[in-house]
């Protein structure tokens, strides 16, 4: 086995804190306020944890792809230039999750999910805010009004289902 490329141990430090992040969450916080530890269908915790678990065992056959392949040495040599898109996609996200806590789910959504489009190469914009509505809107019915899970309201307070 070769030693793994340094963005490719970065990137699965990143995956790894995310989860840690996860479990920690769930043993504390979640606890805490009795939404963890119940059965599949009223512990807030089973999708989390779920997710959690699945990223980790892909990261670990991942790694475990990427290390036993022979052309490992072939990623060693990327242009940094390579890296904006994807790391504007990150910053993108993390700038949602921040709005998350501004405007809410539903006003945050909708832009966040068009920047991300625009950012991956799609080229019609309208198109790419119509998708991006329906997204938000599709999400939200299905977790507000199918799965009585109620998404984040920031610091107004406000939720699209609460108009009717």
């Amino acid at each position: 086995m070769k030693r793994l490329p340094f963005a490719d141990l970065l990137a699965a430090l990143f995956l790894v804190a995310i989860c840690g992040t996860v479990f920690q969450q769930i043993a504390t916080s979640f606890v805490d306020q009795g939404m963890a530890g119940g059965t599949p269908y009223d512990d807030a915790a089973s999708y989390p944890r779920a997710v959690a678990i699945v990223v980790l065992v892909l990261l670990v056959v991942a790694l475990t792809q990427t290390a036993l392949r022979r052309d490992v040495d072939a990623g060693r040599h990327v242009p940094w230039t390579t890296l904006v898109r994807p790391a504007a996609l990150v910053g993108a996200f993390g700038h949602y999750l921040l709005g998350l806590g501004l405007v809410g789910y539903s006003l945050a959504t909708p832009p966040a999910v068009f920047a991300m489009m625009k950012i991956a190469g799609a080229r019609r914009n309208g198109r790419a805010a119509l998708i991006s509505i329906a997204a938000m809107l599709v999400t939200a019915i299905l977790f507000e009004e199918r799965l009585n899970v109620v998404l984040p309201g920031g610091a107004i307070n406000w939720n699209l289902f609460w108009l009717w």
